[in-house]
């Protein structure tokens, strides 16, 4: 990660990184994309998507970061991803998300700003 980073600062580029690492993330981004089914349903600063996490899949994610100390176990993600080979019609992530709404199953909500430079792609938004 260094290495990309003096890469990046001396060639005066871009670097785009692709992770589940969230704190790999967080040390080595300006914004983040959070994507969910192949759509991204969250992008944000870091720091707006670490002090403010608007989608659950995001605050589901960032829940599961184990934390130094702690000796409680790491909450999860109920449910399981579904079949990337069939057809989404609303939200993607209606079946696991611990708040689902009505609107879910109708249409997929589209990305909206929440706050300046924070997207979010949820009916609950």
């Amino acid at each position: 990660m260094e290495l990309l980073s003096s890469l990046a600062r001396e060639r005066q580029m871009a670097t785009l990184l692709i992770s589940h690492d969230l704190g790999v993330v967080a040390g080595n981004a300006d914004r983040v994309a959070v994507m969910y089914a192949g759509r991204i349903v969250e992008h944000a600063s870091v720091k707006q998507l670490f002090e403010n996490p608007t989608h659950p899949y995001t605050r589901g994610l960032l829940a599961c970061i184990p934390r130094l100390g702690n000796k409680n176990p790491l909450p999860t993600i109920q449910g399981q991803p579904d079949d990337q080979n069939s057809a989404i019609d609303g939200c993607a992530f209606l079946d696991r998300c611990p708040t689902p709404c009505a609107s879910g199953g109708s249409k997929i909500p589209q990305l909206q700003e929440i706050t300046p430079g924070h997207f979010v792609r949820c009916w609950r938004a």
